[in-house]
């Protein structure tokens, strides 16, 4: 479906596959679509990073029990809602000022072939 919304939003005769400004379309297609899942996960996601960031530490020096924090806070989790929803907005707002370059990185990951545009394969692959 991705695929499609971007081959038929081309100009009437254009062939071939994706450039670096249709990857950027994309790009920013998703940053102002991903704050409304971002924001609720938010939170959480904090929790399993510093989950990892513990069992990256020997026993004795964990002084952070995460699954307590989690069972703890995740009830308040609610009243908080608001304030995820805003950060997930503003790192978003932010990464869109930055599209172009990330545009230009996510192109480098899906030419897979190199050979400068992203073919529907390579695009289904990555």
């Amino acid at each position: 479906l991705v695929w499609d919304t971007l081959i038929l939003s081309r100009d009437p005769g254009e062939t071939g596959g994706l450039d670096v400004d249709e990857v950027e379309e994309l790009v920013l297609a998703h940053l102002v679509a991903y704050p409304e899942f971002l924001g609720p996960g938010l939170v959480k996601s904090l929790f399993r990073q510093v989950s990892l960031g513990q069992g990256f530490l020997d026993s004795e020096d964990r002084h952070l029990d995460v699954s307590q924090l989690v069972r703890e806070l995740t009830p308040k989790l609610a009243n908080h809602k608001e304030t995820a929803a805003r950060i997930a907005e503003e790192c978003c707002t932010h990464l869109t000022s930055r599209s172009e370059s990330l545009a230009a990185k996510l192109k480098l990951r899906l030419d897979l072939n190199g050979d400068g545009a992203v073919s529907e394969d390579e695009f289904l692959k990555t």
